[in-house]
C-alpha cells in the first residue's frame, strides 16, 4: 500500500468512526516517524482476554517476539473488536486455529 493509499485508509476509517459516534474525532492522522513497539501489556489487547486463542496462540509462537509480530495474531485480535466483517469470516481457517478458536471468532465477528 503506498503512502497515499494509506492516508485515504486512515481517513477513511476517521470518517467511519465518527459516523458511527456521532462526533468529530479530533485524531491527527500524519506520516509515520519513528516506531516504537508497545509494551507486552498492551500487545493484541483483546486476545489477552481470551485463554482459549491466547493458549493457541503460545503454542503456534512460542517466544514473546515471535507472537507480537504475527500476522495471525494480529487478525485475530482485530476479529475479536468486530474488525473484519464478511471478508475475515473467509479468513479464519487461515490462522491455523482449531474448530473451537474459530468458532469463537466467528462469533465476534458475526455481532
Amino acid at each position: 500500500m503506498s503512502g497515499a493509499e494509506e492516508l485515504e485508509a486512515a481517513q477513511a476509517r476517521r470518517r467511519k468512526e465518527q459516523a458511527w459516534r456521532g462526533k468529530t474525532v479530533y485524531t491527527d492522522i500524519e506520516p509515520l516517524g519513528r516506531f516504537y513497539v508497545a509494551e507486552d501489556y498492551h500487545q493484541k489487547y483483546r486476545l489477552q482476554a481470551e485463554p482459549l486463542l491466547m493458549a493457541e496462540f503460545a503454542k503456534m509462537y512460542p517466544d514473546g517476539r515471535s507472537f507480537i509480530y504475527s500476522t495471525a495474531a494480529m487478525r485475530a485480535n482485530a476479529f475479536l473488536d468486530g474488525e473484519g466483517g464478511d471478508a475475515a469470516l473467509k479468513e479464519l481457517e487461515a490462522l491455523g486455529l482449531s474448530a473451537a478458536a474459530q468458532a469463537r471468532l466467528r462469533e465476534r465477528l458475526e455481532r
